[in-house]
């Protein structure tokens, strides 16, 4: 990691590390938009409430499917431009495609518009264990974490059950359920980047 880090900046100069930025940034807004909207419409549609503490009661197989297939759904619309992301973020000196227009408009002219989803199966099949194992194992942690509250509290002789999940709780779910996805799903990942390259 040193050595590639020292052979970046020697190449390209600290703006090299910003390379394939706008596609990063192009690809995370709607994937992020589509997946959330996605899984709160399939939320409300399995627990017949579009209330969020209704969603908590679901099932954890009905989280991991509601996760997986808003993963899926986010990915292909946004699949362009992780692949542009990739390729160039990946080419060394000198560059193939110095911009990402010139990436986009020569994947379109030799390969066609399927070009921009070269690598979408993998990806796919990367996407549908990480999303469901990310957005499963947050609302499993979220919900352990619940019950927690109401122990503590029902022991610390307090009125009512607290349901209420404080900011660090849910940072702390969030990030077990990130670690986990991720520790599962990395060798997948591994195999997409090396076919979209």
């Amino acid at each position: 990691m040193f050595q590639a880090t020292k052979d970046i900046f020697r190449e390209e100069g600290l703006w090299g590390f910003w390379r394939g930025n706008v596609p990063a940034l192009l690809m995370v807004m709607p994937y992020t938009a589509i997946q959330f909207t996605v899984l709160h419409k399939l939320k409300t549609f399995a627990a017949g409430s579009s209330k969020a503490e209704n969603h908590i009661n679901l099932s954890a197989y009905l989280s991991y499917v509601s996760g997986a297939l808003a993963g899926c759904a986010a990915t292909v619309g946004s699949y362009p431009f992780d692949l542009l992301r990739t390729i160039l973020a990946s080419q060394g000196e000198p560059k193939v495609y110095p911009t990402m227009r010139s990436a986009f408009v020569d994947i379109i002219s030799t390969r066609g518009f399927r070009g921009l989803y070269a690598g979408l199966s993998p990806t796919l099949v990367e996407i549908i264990p990480y999303a469901g194992l990310q957005f499963g194992t947050y609302d499993t942690f979220k919900r352990w974490t619940m019950d927690w509250n109401r122990i503590r509290s029902s022991n610390t002789s307090s009125t009512g059950a607290d349901n209420n999940l404080s900011s660090f709780q849910l940072f702390v779910c969030g990030l077990a359920a990130g670690t986990c996805a991720k520790l599962v799903c990395h060798p997948l990942d591994v195999v997409k980047k090396r076919f979209q390259v």
